[in-house]
């Protein structure tokens, strides 16, 4: 995991370091870095990217693919898949505030840099992607009172 090199593994690496070059959005993800980063107590390989690789089929199981390992704990990636399902899946609000996790504002702290910066990097990113992921701070920081002003 460590040698990986790709844009997920450098957001996700940016996002936890809070290391992001100067230029277009690094005063958002500066505003979400003010915490410490969180403790990895607990991590193990998770999947980093579920909520746009689980396929659906009738009554079939559900199948994971492109599989995208991180060594974070639990809570960053559920994190990580509430932001998204907040982003680009129309999730509602209620999702973050029956998520109790003791290190969960944390955790969604980080998995929003993460998005920002992924978002920011990705060459087919959209303004429609962006404008999802800065939604879904938005949502969170009503939720749980996370500052990122």
């Amino acid at each position: 995991l460590a040698a990986r090199v790709d844009r997920g593994v450098w957001s996700d690496r940016a996002a936890l370091l809070a290391e992001l070059p100067p230029g277009h959005g690094r005063d958002a993800v500066e505003r979400l870095a003010v915490a410490p980063v969180p403790d990895l107590d607990g991590a193990q390989v998770v999947h980093g990217d579920l909520f746009g690789n689980v396929l659906f089929a009738g009554t079939a199981p559900p199948a994971v693919v492109d599989f995208t390992p991180l060594w974070r704990p639990v809570a960053y990636a559920e994190a990580l898949l509430i932001v998204d399902a907040l982003a680009w899946g129309g999730a509602s609000t209620g999702l973050v505030r029956d998520w109790d996790r003791p290190d969960g504002v944390a955790a969604l702290r980080i998995a929003l840099m993460n998005r920002i910066v992924l978002t920011l990097l990705h060459p087919r990113a959209t303004p429609r992607a962006l404008v999802g992921v800065l939604t879904a701070a938005d949502t969170v920081t009503a939720e749980t009172g996370l500052k990122i002003d």
